[in-house]
């Protein structure tokens, strides 16, 4: 899992639940992965 240090990533996940899913089927092995694609 990459880390980001400008991004809360439960935060972000919270936000986004189109986020949380990708990350909980496996398409972004974390938010933060997801949000530097």
């Amino acid at each position: 899992m990459t880390t980001n240090p400008f991004l809360n990533e439960k935060i972000y996940i919270a936000k986004n639940p189109a986020v949380a899913k990708d990350v909980t089927d496996g398409k972004y092995p974390s938010g933060s992965e997801e949000y530097t694609r």
